[in-house]
């Protein structure tokens, strides 16, 4: 049993297109998270007036500017203010799955530190199928402790950011690659929650 507040947290930019799609499923999760945290790096397009709204009527919903962060200094921000013990992260432009998030926390056990959740990209070409393959393994295919999760589908506890410090602010990209495989290194446990899937 899961003792604490669980955060799920996104950390995004300009996505005014797909944020009530995302908001949405958020809110529709089979386990609600005890918060809900957005760290916007300063969107022009409406994306941070229409989180504003979200956060005027839903309580567990937190929005942070922090205007020219880029995704390793968001992801920074988002863990320091984060409330619960166990954070869930997911991209701007992500989907969660109604059952997202309580697929992640079943799979958390005692003694693992990190659930790899997956993400199934809509491939709506021949050459978006080629990417999908290439970056975005099929869940099937991933080994039982998979320890390269993108980190648009991925829950931790929050002692192992605190452990392992901060992800990396001078990557402007792959700073989730740098933090898992610094988990790999101090002998982090990992598990792969092959049906907590994200799109």
């Amino acid at each position: 049993m899961l003792d604490g507040e669980v955060t799920v947290y996104c950390a995004l930019l300009n996505e005014r297109a797909s944020i009530d799609e995302l908001v949405q499923s958020l809110l529709r999760q089979t386990r609600l998270p005890d918060e809900i945290l957005f760290v916007d790096g300063g969107s022009k397009d409406g994306t941070l007036e229409r989180l504003s709204q979200y956060e005027s009527r839903h309580d567990i919903i937190r929005v942070i500017q922090a205007p020219g962060s880029n995704i390793a200094q968001a992801r920074n921000i988002a863990f320091r203010n984060a409330r619960g013990d166990v954070i869930a992260s997911i991209d701007g432009g992500c989907v969660a799955r109604p059952d997202w998030l309580e697929r992640l926390l079943r799979t958390l056990a005692n003694d693992i530190d990190i659930v790899a959740g997956v993400y199934v990209a809509d491939a709506r070409t021949d050459w978006d199928s080629v990417i999908e393959e290439f970056f975005y393994p099929p869940p099937e295919s991933l080994p039982d402790e998979w320890k390269e999760p993108s980190h648009r589908s991925v829950l931790l506890r929050k002692r192992v950011w605190e452990e392992l410090g901060p992800f990396p602010e001078y990557l402007y990209r792959s700073e989730d690659s740098w933090f898992n495989q610094r988990a790999e290194e101090r002998g982090m446990r990992f598990r792969t929650a092959r049906d907590a899937v994200v799109s």
